[in-house]
């Protein structure tokens, strides 16, 4: 969780990033995870939690339609990851609500999915190609095979 709460921070910190992969979300994403990351250093402190529920639960609402609907870059699923992982967490620390658990979830097993399909497709590319270049690779031995095959047929 460290490594999540520091590269949120660092995602935080860096607008240009924000810009990039959030476009005109960037604003209302930064105050959130910032209003989170707030609570877990008052929940550290053994502080009662502040951050506004309604308003976190639009925010995965928002991230989930973004993943359903845009084209995301592999950095802004890992973003999207990390946040639904950070909101499961403050929730479980915090209020305990079963729908916002079950839309960080969403979220997670979407950004999962995602990313499986991304490298499938990588991985069926370079069997593409790789069969490709196996089609038109013809030793002579498999012309014997086939002309073998074809007298076989004909008997």
């Amino acid at each position: 969780m460290d490594s999540v709460l520091s590269r949120l921070k660092d995602f935080t910190q860096d607008s240009e990033l924000r810009n990039r992969l959030l476009g005109g979300y960037c604003d209302e994403f930064n105050e959130v995870i910032l209003s989170i990351l707030n609570d877990v250093e008052l929940l550290e402190k053994e502080e009662a939690a502040v951050a506004d529920i309604g308003r976190i639960a639009t925010f995965m609402e928002t991230i989930k339609e973004m993943l359903l609907f845009n084209a995301n870059t592999p950095d802004a699923l890992h973003l999207f990851k990390d946040s639904s992982l950070l909101v499961f967490n403050w929730n479980n620390n915090t209020h305990n609500n079963a729908a916002l658990a079950g839309t960080a979830n969403a979220v997670d097993n979407l950004v999962e999915g995602n990313l499986t399909l991304r490298e499938t497709i990588q991985i069926l590319k370079k069997m593409n190609d790789r069969m490709s270049n196996l089609q038109s690779w013809s030793p002579p031995a498999f012309e014997v095979s086939q002309h073998l095959m074809d007298a076989l047929k004909k008997e």
